[in-house]
């Protein structure tokens, strides 16, 4: 079951932005999610 959440490919789009919060260590979410982080 795990193994069938990698058989796919990601789109490009979302690879671009995963690899971006990973870079800057920025959290990968929407607004609300970015905003909840920051005020904790």
């Amino acid at each position: 079951m795990y193994q069938a959440l990698f058989k796919g490919q990601l789109e490009e789009d979302a690879m671009k932005r995963i690899r971006e919060a990973w870079q800057t260590g920025a959290p990968l979410g929407n607004d609300i999610l970015r905003d909840e982080i920051e005020r904790q």
